[in-house]
């Protein structure tokens, strides 16, 4: 049962150049998917209807995600990221002429002050002290998940978060409720533990400006993984 192909119609398919159509996607139990898979899933859009995109698994269930000034990290670990992921990053103005020559073999022209987007794979050491995300550290963003501005989380830097996992148990202190609520709701009833029923996923596309993912919806259920994407097939 684990071999069966379907296919499913993707209307808005978060990934770079592919803007729907119809895919290979193979079912398959959540612990057989691996870090660095490109996943369908089911999500609600801004209007409250369900649609399927396409992510890429960053980290699975137990596992402890963060974004610093655009990098990701997973147990306190660079994540290791697919060549075709980029993000956007301002080139500092007092990057040397010898820093820009070598990111504009990268992304083409590139001047000081510029927002450019680069591929994550592609930076040098040398040149992250001249590149800063376009959004301070601390400047919160209420649409970025768990929808709570005094955490001051945005796209750029967030976290550390766990990704539930099926049977952990949590103390609902303050910090946890917060930061759960989308996932718990109002099953904490006043309880001082909470046992999560399945396992989640973290999950975000390869252009990281332009699209929605796991820094919008939160850690991804499980039961809203459609499958393993394949291949596409127009």
């Amino acid at each position: 049962m684990l071999l069966i192909l379907f296919l499913i119609d993707i209307v808005n398919a978060s990934m770079p150049g592919e803007d729907g159509g119809a895919y290979i996607v193979r079912k398959t139990m959540s612990g057989h998917i691996s870090r660095g898979r490109k996943i369908a899933v089911k999500v609600k859009d801004d209007n409250g209807e369900e649609t399927t995109i396409l992510l890429r698994v960053i980290a699975k269930a137990g596992e402890t995600v963060s974004i610093k000034g655009g990098y990701v990290y997973v147990d306190g670990q660079p994540a290791k990221e697919k060549d075709n992921v980029r993000s956007s990053f301002i080139v500092s103005r007092d990057a040397s002429f010898k820093i820009t020559h070598a990111m504009e073999r990268v992304c083409g022209k590139v001047e000081t002050g510029d927002t450019i987007a680069l591929p994550v794979t592609k930076i040098k050491p040398e040149w992250k002290r001249y590149l800063r995300v376009p959004v301070l550290k601390n400047m919160p963003d209420s649409r970025i998940f768990p929808y709570e501005r005094f955490m001051h989380w945005n796209a750029y830097n967030m976290g550390p978060i766990m990704i539930p996992k099926k049977g952990e148990t949590i103390e609902l202190n303050e910090k946890n409720k917060t930061l759960y609520r989308p996932i718990i709701g109002t099953k904490d009833n006043g309880e001082e533990r909470y046992t999560f029923e399945e396992d989640y996923v973290w999950a975000m596309c390869d252009n990281r400006d332009i699209c929605n993912d796991s820094r919008r919806y939160g850690p991804i259920a499980t039961s809203d993984i459609v499958g393993i994407v394949e291949m596409k097939i127009w």
